[in-house]
């Protein structure tokens, strides 16, 4: 006797859930006990103005109304700052929720390629709604920059691609000409194409918000958590061609961004204050590496706010080396969960020079001793 359909479905759902169980977790950004210093997120960690934070307390008062569904002003206030139609805007509650929006939309069928190492979003949000992915190793030997062999080795029937840029962990930029000559090829085959620049803004990257006029395939993701210091408040944008951001938003709940977080990004996304933000950690990134470089690590080449750090010759594992650390009150980011790094890995997020300065410290304690 056949199973009922729910037992069928319960079946279905339970392999993908295994597929997601197979996926390493990663752990980080979640250390809030007192007296530790957080290094493994890539947030520079700064509190917005004081007329920012007015605006945020301001907006208070609006808590007991619906928040606007379609964050209106903040997709006008995004459109107007890059010169792109509000149709072609559309706002998460962080740019994990549009990414989870692009799996379930244009990633449940067919193939999805995914150059590794990375986000790992990415791939959940793909095998979550069903699809399936293929990865591609950003090899080492090229201090991990994305090449056009990599993204050569994309399947024929791709449907979806995700690049990061600049990437996690890596911290690399993908080279400006092999990106458009990427988008040129995939917009001819009709292969949408990710660009997550969520790291743009504290990098010495540049952006593709421009090319989504041009190239109808391509979809670009930005957040106001990295740089900005919301990272509480969840907000991030996706750009792309109105068709697409149609599409998405049958995916986006309603009223995904509440109302402090809308008032508190208007506030924000023209606001001075970050190119103060991104002097200073360019500056206080460029003392953290020649600080590192006193130690038996191996300090890979970034052009963004965090560092990826090989520590095979410290003679520890990653989990050993980030336990020991974390005993002395601070804590990094095991890289072993990323695919095609091992416990040789860690990565080193660039914080203020007073912290960096106790995370040299407490290095010398751990590999001193």
């Amino acid at each position: 006797m056949p199973a009922p359909g729910y037992q069928r479905n319960v079946r279905s759902r339970m392999k993908i859930v295994d597929k997601l169980n197979g996926l390493k977790p990663c752990f980080h950004g979640s250390i809030t006990q007192e007296g530790v210093l957080d290094f493994s997120t890539n947030i520079y960690p700064v509190s917005p103005p004081d007329e920012i934070t007015a605006e945020i307390v301001k907006a208070l008062d609006d808590v007991g109304r619906y928040p606007d569904s379609e964050s209106s002003m903040l997709r006008e206030e995004i459109s107007r700052k890059y010169d792109v139609l509000p149709e072609g805007v559309i706002v998460g509650n962080g740019s994990t929720e549009l990414i989870r929006f692009i799996g379930f939309c244009f990633g449940s069928d067919g193939i999805s390629f995914i150059p590794q190492p990375t986000f790992g979003e990415y791939e959940y949000s793909i095998l979550l709604y069903g699809g399936r992915v293929v990865s591609a190793r950003i090899p080492e030997e090229n201090n991990f920059v994305l090449t056009g062999e990599v993204l050569g080795e994309m399947p024929a029937n791709t449907g979806l691609v995700f690049l990061c840029n600049p990437n996690n962990p890596t911290g690399r930029v993908i080279p400006k000409n092999t990106i458009y000559s990427f988008l040129e090829e995939t917009n001819d085959k009709d292969i949408l194409v990710v660009i997550d620049e969520v790291y743009y803004e504290l990098s010495d990257s540049y952006s593709l918000i421009e090319k989504t006029a041009e190239f109808e395939n391509l979809i670009v993701l930005r957040s106001l958590t990295k740089a900005y210091g919301l990272c509480g408040l969840r907000i991030g944008y996706a750009i792309a061609n109105k068709r697409i951001i149609e599409i998405l938003d049958k995916a986006r709940p309603p009223w995904n961004v509440n109302v402090i977080t809308q008032k508190a990004a208007l506030a924000c996304i023209n606001h001075h204050y970050i190119k103060e933000i991104e002097k200073e950690s360019k500056k206080s990134k460029e003392v953290l590496r020649q600080e590192l470089e006193k130690f038996p690590l191996r300090i890979y080449p970034s052009e963004t706010n965090f560092l990826l750090v090989n520590i095979k010759e410290t003679g520890y594992s990653s989990p050993q080396f980030t336990r020991l650390l974390l005993n002395k009150g601070i804590y990094i980011r095991d890289c072993s969960s990323f695919p095609y790094l091992d416990e040789d890995y860690v990565r080193i997020g660039v914080k203020t020079s007073r912290m960096n300065e106790i995370l040299i410290e407490k290095l010398e304690e751990v590999l001193g001793e």
